[in-house]
């Protein structure tokens, strides 16, 4: 029977949901986060019960190119930090980013697209009469 883990949104057997919270929870608590290794533990822990049971973490970070991956590690640090309007303007900073690389591939002498803010970006993608919205990968559906 597995069940949702409320921190990841993903399903994992119950067995595992203890330890994965014990160790998300360590990294939001800095008095048990003191040295570098303390981190590097509950970094690997929960990496290791994500690939031990299918969730490719790796995998998912190797597929965004390395402006994304900067910005989304950027939105981590500033989550840790407790810097959360940081963190929300960092992933959507990355969330842009992806966006826009996937529209400019399509039509790369669109240089009006660097100009529109993310809503009409969006806009943009998503009109049927665009070349965007045919086209648009299903992890952005």
């Amino acid at each position: 029977m597995h069940r949702d883990l409320p921190c990841f949104q993903c399903r994992r057997p119950p067995a595992l949901q203890p330890s994965l919270l014990e160790h998300a929870s360590a990294l939001g608590q800095p008095e048990l986060v003191k040295a570098r290794k303390d981190f590097e533990r509950h970094i690997d822990a929960i990496s290791t019960g994500f690939a031990n049971h299918g969730f490719q973490i790796r995998g998912m970070v190797n597929q965004l190119h390395a402006t994304e991956e900067e910005r989304v590690l950027e939105a981590m640090h500033s989550m840790f930090e407790r810097c959360r309007f940081s963190a929300v303007a960092m992933a959507v900073s990355a969330i842009e980013f992806c966006l826009l690389n996937f529209m400019k591939r399509l039509t790369p002498d669109a240089s009006e697209l660097d100009r529109l803010p993310l809503g009409r970006l969006i806009e943009e993608c998503l009109d049927e009469q665009k070349p965007y919205a045919a086209k648009l990968p299903d992890r952005f559906a």
